[in-house]
């Protein structure tokens, strides 16, 4: 008899077990977890960057941080969120970050470092001499698309490179999240290789117009690239201002007595690895007369 209980009473726990295992989870979040920021990249010999840990609102109690391999930087603790790589020789390893939180979890996280040759970081940014988006350029952007997935970026036009161990390209870009679209300059590294990672993403708070097709509105252009006459009739517009503005592409045009056109610039002479650029607005006349810079905003 006690037997015969014994089975059933065992029979009734595991059907209940199972029942439990097959209920489906429903509106249970997933857990925040700690995530260490991509530091800049590639670095060259003997520069130092601080790289991250964005907690997602999880108490650190303790974090060591190490190096994969110290021949090629070193790191050093400045606290449980930060710490200070220093470049050793070229190569490519990973920091190394044991994250121990306040509720007793542990979370083992990596970030990539490439360290390049001095003489490999040859400079800034060179702007681009043709900035049409190629199909090459339309595959790399959608190859770092899932590394941003909030936003779809859609390539405009490639303003700059920047010769590294690879290269970098910086894109300007449409960037919409949410029904809504702005502007975003993309940088993405290429290594030598071929591989892409996303180097760096700006995306402006400042509403910036993009042609909507209307009738008498702003239209795109059939290309960004800027003919010759088109050149000479930015930089007249341009002449005389305290800033030199170097007219990079045409992103949208309208009919007028004449034609208005959007054209992004960048600020000439100043530092370039810091290039600022501009979204103006000029005016070309049909009857030959001095073409007009009407506005100019920075992109920010």
């Amino acid at each position: 008899m006690q037997k015969k209980l014994f089975v059933k009473m065992t029979a009734t726990v595991m059907a209940f077990a199972m029942a439990v295992t097959l209920i489906p989870s429903t509106g249970v979040a997933a857990a925040k977890k700690p995530k260490m920021a991509q530091p800049q990249y590639p670095l060259f010999e003997g520069a130092k960057e601080t790289v991250k840990i964005k907690t997602n609102g999880v108490a650190i109690k303790n974090t060591k941080w190490t190096s994969t391999d110290t021949k090629v930087f070193t790191v050093k603790k400045k606290s449980n969120t930060k710490a200070v790589v220093t470049t050793v020789a070229p190569g490519e390893a990973k920091v190394k970050a044991v994250v121990k939180t306040k509720d007793g979890k542990k979370y083992t996280l990596f970030s990539k470092v490439l360290v390049a040759k001095q003489e490999e970081v040859a400079g800034g940014w060179t702007t681009a001499e043709d900035p049409t988006i190629t199909d090459e350029y339309k595959k790399m952007v959608e190859s770092v698309a899932d590394k941003k997935p909030e936003y779809k970026f859609t390539p405009v036009a490639l303003l700059a490179t920047q010769v590294v161990a690879g290269t970098n390209f910086r894109f300007f870009c449409k960037a919409t999240k949410d029904n809504k679209t702005t502007a975003a300059l993309l940088e993405i590294y290429q290594d030598l290789s071929g591989g892409t990672e996303i180097h760096d993403v700006q995306v402006f708070t400042k509403e910036v117009d993009f042609a909507t097709g209307a009738d008498g509105g702003w239209q795109e252009t059939e290309t960004v690239k800027i003919s010759d006459d088109e050149k000479k009739a930015f930089d007249k517009a341009l002449e005389g201002e305290k800033t030199k503005y170097v007219p990079i592409a045409k992103l949208a045009q309208q009919v007028v007595a004449g034609f208005n056109y959007r054209v992004i610039c960048e600020a000439a002479g100043g530092d370039r690895f810091n290039v600022k650029y501009y979204i103006a607005v000029i005016y070309v006349p049909a009857d030959g007369t001095a073409p007009q810079l009407t506005g100019i905003d920075e992109l920010s």
